[in-house]
């Protein structure tokens, strides 16, 4: 069995029946001496990820499992293990539905639309200063609608309170462009934050994985 790791981060594996292996961020590590019998049963952590779900994965061709995480807030990200059969040489891809990707120098705070909490991933250092890795999103709440939306962080020194903004679809490959206020309240103008996003689909191996790129119009 390989385990090959498409996402933006490392992870640590456990495969029943075998000892835990990190993998490094687009790498792969080969798995010997297990018993795949009817499939392989895995469980993936990563950074602020602390529980996973056990998942089967069966011992066939271009089957997709999906995978909860849970962070310490107990928010949950969907990941997929995507199979690969060569004989009977497995292969797993883990990957992710999106990468979003801030490049507009400010700290950005991502949910579901309709969600009451922000999306599962997102601590404090988010809060405070733009996350330098691309963020894993996923819609895990299946009874919302399937649109994001977005806040500026509440860092120090920010005067107001960040409003979230309009929802916004990430699947459109026209992206767009959307408004980030900061309340000042007592009759003073919000401030507003014009960000522009852009959404297109991985090559190669990635091509399951949609990355949103962010990027400030006017500050």
């Amino acid at each position: 069995v390989v385990v090959h790791n498409l996402l933006p981060v490392d992870i640590c594996l456990q495969v029943k029946g075998s000892d835990t292996i990190s993998i490094k961020a687009g790498k792969r590590a080969a798995l010997h001496a297990i018993s795949t019998g009817r499939g392989v049963t895995l469980s993936v952590l990563a950074e602020n990820f602390h529980r996973s779900e056990e998942a089967i994965v069966p011992l066939a061709n271009e089957v997709v499992v999906r995978l909860c995480l849970w962070d310490p807030d107990n928010r949950e990200l969907w990941l997929f293990a995507k199979t690969r059969l060569h004989g009977k040489a497995l292969t797993v891809y883990i990957l992710c539905q999106f990468w979003l990707v801030n490049k507009t120098g400010l700290p950005l705070i991502f949910r579901q639309d309709g969600s009451t909490t922000a999306a599962a991933g997102q601590g404090t250092e988010h809060e405070m200063a733009r996350s330098m890795v691309p963020f894993l999103f996923s819609y895990s709440n299946p009874d919302l609608h399937k649109k994001c939306a977005l806040r500026h962080g509440v860092s120090p020194g920010l005067k107001g309170k960040p409003l979230w903004s309009p929802e916004f679809p990430l699947t459109t490959s026209e992206g767009g462009l959307v408004r980030a206020h900061v309340a000042k309240g007592h009759g003073k103008p919000d401030t507003v934050y014009e960000i522009g996003y852009a959404t297109r689909r991985g090559s190669g191996l990635y091509r399951h994985t949609m990355i949103v790129t962010f990027a400030a119009r006017f500050l």
